[in-house]
């Protein structure tokens, strides 16, 4: 900092430069980085102009003015809104709200954090449970009713009540999952990077009833994640930054209401324009898993309607008869080639390993979705079985 001392003169050049940056005044306490002096630096460094480039640096993504300047700010960002969709679920939402109230906070303040609920029953069946935690819960509470059933009318509606909030970051959670006491900090901690816009956690089952032994040998309902940049992204358990999504313009689809996959068209897209998806280890949440649920039926399911997704989510790449013939050959492959498998393993492993041989039956699973998907079948998973696109 230039001093004017007794008796000394500055050119004029030098005064204007100097006038021209302001400086937060000096706190004896940054000495010791209290949290309190933090917090006050940034909201004063939140919204200051001439913090440009950053969106075209780290998301490609063109502004005017200085409207998401705050987006680049590398102090910790202390407003937060968690978006919950639920459906028919009162005790598991009950659960994560619980679960939300033990959060251990350090860089958030609980005025600052907003709890997003979007109960897409047409029967508010969370009602009794909303209006209990509005009375007596931790956190502000927004709510609303969305009775166009459906996960993408939901997420749509979640991101609604995130924009209007103007919380620096929002998150996804299921009400069928319980995060870990230091998730939230966890996952606010990783947005001290500026490049950083969405970050995902894992997720780790919890099963009602002990499930057999060869479903958690092989570990099909664990969500993990490494320090790879090949991450897909999933709506389970994530944290993204609010004016960036919102910038983007992407939403879910709601054509996929009733056959899922809405999550992966939405990260894809997201990926399309630039974001990197990157996980936090310590963000873990645990996922309710009941016993319907923990079966070889319910998983040959999933494992079909995930084919059938991945095949029509291709769109241009499943029109027209070429694409779908193409489209079946596969399909036929993998049923082939997964029999194969299933006859093999069977025979070599049997009992001993049946976790190998569920892998197997995967397979196989997989290549019929796509076969049906082919011929413009599709799996409604959140609708009424299987139907033919018309």
């Amino acid at each position: 900092m230039l001093r004017q001392r007794r008796g000394m003169q500055l050119d004029a050049g030098v005064k204007r430069s100097w006038k021209k940056k302001p400086r937060i005044p000096y706190n004896g306490a940054r000495k010791q980085h209290n949290l309190a002096h933090r917090v006050n630096e940034c909201n004063q460094r939140r919204h200051r102009p001439g913090t440009t480039g950053y969106l075209e640096r780290f998301f490609g993504i063109k502004r005017s003015g200085a409207v998401y300047g705050c987006i680049a700010c590398a102090c910790p960002l202390t407003t937060v809104a968690v978006c919950i969709c639920t459906f028919k679920n009162p005790d598991g939402l009950r659960d994560l709200l619980q679960g939300l109230d033990t959060q251990l906070l350090e860089t958030v303040r609980d005025e600052d954090l907003t709890v997003a609920v979007v109960d897409n029953d047409a029967g508010a069946s969370a009602a009794k449970v909303l209006k209990s935690y509005a009375a007596s819960g931790r956190f502000k509470l927004s709510s609303l009713n969305q009775p166009k059933r459906g996960l993408s009318s939901a997420r749509n509606s979640a991101l609604h009540l995130a924009f209007a909030s103007q919380a620096d970051l929002f998150a996804f959670l299921d009400d069928d999952e319980i995060p870990s006491d230091r998730w939230l900090q966890s996952m606010v901690d990783c947005f001290k990077e500026p490049g950083n816009a969405i970050i995902v956690g894992p997720l780790e089952p919890r099963f009602e009833v002990p499930p057999p032994r060869w479903i958690v040998a092989g570990d099909f309902f664990h969500h993990r994640f490494t320090d790879s940049n090949d991450i897909a992204g999933y709506t389970g358990n994530v944290m993204m930054r609010t004016a960036a999504i919102a910038a983007s313009g992407v939403r879910f689809d709601e054509a996929l209401n009733a056959i899922g996959g809405e999550d992966v068209v939405f990260f894809r897209a997201l990926r399309a324009r630039g974001f990197d998806i990157k996980c936090s280890p310590g963000a873990l949440a645990y996922e309710s898993i009941p016993r319907g649920r923990a079966s070889l039926k319910w998983m040959m399911r999933r494992w079909l309607r995930a084919g059938a997704t991945g095949t029509l989510l291709m769109g241009s790449g499943n029109v027209g008869w070429r694409n779908r013939i193409a489209n079946a050959a596969r399909g036929l492959g993998r049923i082939g080639a997964g029999s194969i498998m299933v006859v093999v393993t069977a025979t070599t492993r049997g009992r001993r390993d049946f976790a190998a041989v569920a892998r197997s039956i995967a397979t196989v699973c997989r290549g019929v979705g796509m076969l049906i998907a082919a011929f413009g079948i599709s799996y409604q998973e959140y609708g009424q079985g299987y139907r033919r696109d018309t």
